[in-house]
């Protein structure tokens, strides 16, 4: 089955649709000078609201709690990967091909970023200072 180029653009006009009812109908009504004008103004606008998202207090004390809330979360995630890291090199130096295993064809499908082993302190947990993954 192939898609056609109408196909998409009625899927993009859902988009916009879901977004602002009345928005589809404005911009069928625009010519390609107009158009380039509105993808200008869109881009402008996307990038304004960032500024605004970045300088607001309330997002930011949300953002803030969050990401100490979750902080354990990801520090137990990066040891886990850590240890499917260190496991899979083991497995390999010890000459056992990655192919030939359902487990360790799994956990390299499934750990798209592994910890890396300087992410680990002397204790064997994580440390954050030193991780990239987050």
């Amino acid at each position: 089955m192939t898609n056609t180029p109408g196909a998409d653009l009625e899927k993009l006009r859902m988009a916009v649709f879901n977004c602002d009812h009345t928005m589809p109908d404005e911009l069928d009504m625009l010519d390609h000078s107009e158009l380039e004008q509105r993808i200008l103004q869109s881009e402008w606008n996307l990038k304004e609201n960032e500024g605004a998202r970045r300088a607001d207090p309330v997002r930011a004390a949300a953002k803030a709690a969050f990401e100490r809330e979750d902080k354990p979360y990801r520090d137990a995630d990066k040891l886990q990967k850590a240890i499917i890291k260190f496991c899979l090199a083991r497995i390999e130096e010890n000459g056992r091909e990655a192919g030939q295993s359902n487990v360790v064809n799994t956990a390299r499908a499934t750990t798209v970023t592994l910890a890396t082993v300087s992410d680990l302190d002397t204790t064997g947990t994580v440390n954050p200072a030193k991780s990239n993954v987050a």
